[in-house]
């Protein structure tokens, strides 16, 4: 019964931008980018990394992929975890890295992966979007509101062979993404002005309902 109006995280589009040229090509492997506060709890790595070595178990010789895991959090047992699964040439999990190298990485990557088990809106999807890049992650919190079939896709949470399903039509080419809509859905929506914008227009509505002779 309460009036309210979303307003969403916010992205720097100048700093998360595409890269010039198409990222994916068949000389080399398809580029996964996963980043996160790199707990398990909430981000589900290990589930994730067990997908992918379902995963390297499905796809052809010729389906080439590698896997980067980045986080401000401990990035050691999820190291472990890939090194005891023998999956170290195809997944690397790294440490906290800068908010510029991050953006280089979107936009060096072909798909942002996410498999956690709850969330909100991580902001970390709109910058992916904004970088030209599709999203891949599971369907909790309020992802769901923005991650529609044209900028990504959806899977139920802690199912890793769904997960490693949709990997594979992604890498044998079944799903397409326009890099251009994925930019211009993101500087429409996250882009500083845009944000901007929806909070004055959500502040003058709460000034003019209070003071409505001074509007």
């Amino acid at each position: 019964a309460s009036q309210f109006r979303v307003v969403p995280n916010v992205v720097d589009t100048a700093l998360f931008r595409p890269k010039t040229a198409p990222s994916h090509s068949g000389e080399r492997p398809f580029q996964w980018l996963h980043i996160s506060s790199l707990s398990d709890e909430q981000k589900n790595i290990s589930g994730m990394i067990r997908a992918i070595q379902l995963l390297r178990q499905q796809a052809a010789a010729n389906e080439a992929f590698e896997v980067q895991i980045i986080g401000d959090g401990d990035p050691k047992p999820h190291q472990v975890l890939v090194e005891a699964l023998g999956l170290q040439d195809c997944i690397t999990v790294h440490g906290e890295i800068s908010l510029e190298a991050v953006a280089g990485k979107m936009r060096n990557a072909d798909a942002l992966l996410l498999f956690s088990r709850y969330e909100n809106f991580p902001c970390v999807i709109p910058e992916a979007w904004s970088s030209g890049i599709p999203v891949l992650s599971t369907d909790v919190g309020g992802i769901r509101e923005h991650l529609t079939a044209d900028r990504g896709e959806l899977i139920e949470s802690e199912d890793e062979a769904a997960l490693a399903k949709s990997m594979l039509g992604w890498l044998q080419g079944r799903t397409t993404f326009d890099r251009k809509d994925l930019r211009n859905h993101a500087m429409k929506h996250f882009s500083m002005t845009a944000v901007g914008n929806a909070y004055s227009d959500v502040y003058g509505a709460a000034l003019e309902s209070l003071n409505p002779q001074q509007a």
